[in-house]
């Protein structure tokens, strides 16, 4: 039992370490071939645009440096450039990145 728990705990921090040293981009490929398995291919194109779009605009910084303040400067870009539709549309599919580096939610 104790092996185990000291085994646990380092795959834990091993997690944490990955998880904070992922760039987005990086992220953003695993979370597109998981959404593509479970998902029809529309949400995972929506959300492969949506992240380019985020990358294009953000650049490709680490994922615990996504902010909820990063979300809406993004957002706020999209409206400008395409629409309040396209905004809604690429929030949908990027609101999700805050609540995964842990930083929102």
């Amino acid at each position: 039992m104790l092996r185990f728990l000291h085994s646990f705990k380092e795959d834990e921090v091993n997690r944490q370490v990955k998880r904070y040293r992922t760039a987005l981009a990086l992220f953003s490929q695993d979370y597109l071939m998981y959404s593509g398995s479970i998902h029809t291919a529309k949400p995972p194109r929506a959300d492969k645009t949506a992240l380019a779009e985020f990358i294009r605009i953000t650049g490709d910084i680490p994922l615990q440096r996504v902010t909820a303040r990063g979300i809406e400067t993004f957002l706020a870009q999209k409206t400008e450039e395409a629409s309040v539709w396209t905004a809604r549309k690429n929030f949908l599919a990027t609101s999700w990145i805050g609540v995964s580096s842990g930083r929102i939610g």
